[in-house]
């Protein structure tokens, strides 16, 4: 049985990066319902980012997690400086050159929470549970 669902069952793999929620008025903010928000990923990710990925966010210090889309991927890496400029995000947690991914979060309202720092995790693909078992991983990749 157990066997069985290591076969069969997939875990999601995510990429994880900081962000900003836009207000009204941010560069990439559009006139919808709830809000959107800037994810500032490192360069070597770009592959792995698309339009239509889903996405879990955690506003500030809370553990609620709230669930929302990729609406839009940046195309160029972007420098810290010019992501400061653009979104006002607080330059030490943006250190390098990045990649911005738009998301839309419809469950908060852009005027409470715009400016409100946040970690989202993509997700980006997913693997099978036995693959990871050393030895069968190989196998199964064989």
């Amino acid at each position: 049985m157990v066997g069985c669902v290591a076969w069969n069952d997939e875990i999601p793999i995510y990429a994880t990066a900081p962000g900003v929620v836009l207000d009204k008025h941010s560069l990439g903010a559009a006139n919808q319902p709830g809000a959107q928000a800037a994810l500032f990923f490192s360069a070597d990710q770009l592959p792995q980012l698309r339009v239509g990925q889903q996405a879990l966010v955690h506003i500030g210090a809370s553990k609620e997690e709230l669930a929302s889309k990729v609406i839009k991927v940046e195309p160029a890496v972007v420098s810290p400086s010019v992501i400061h400029q653009r979104y006002g995000f607080m330059a030490q947690i943006v250190t390098q050159p990045s990649i911005v991914v738009l998301i839309q979060i419809d469950r908060i309202p852009a005027s409470t929470f715009g400016g409100s720092v946040l970690v989202a995790n993509v997700k980006t693909g997913s693997q099978r549970i036995l693959s990871m078992l050393p030895g069968l991983g190989s196998l199964m990749r064989g």
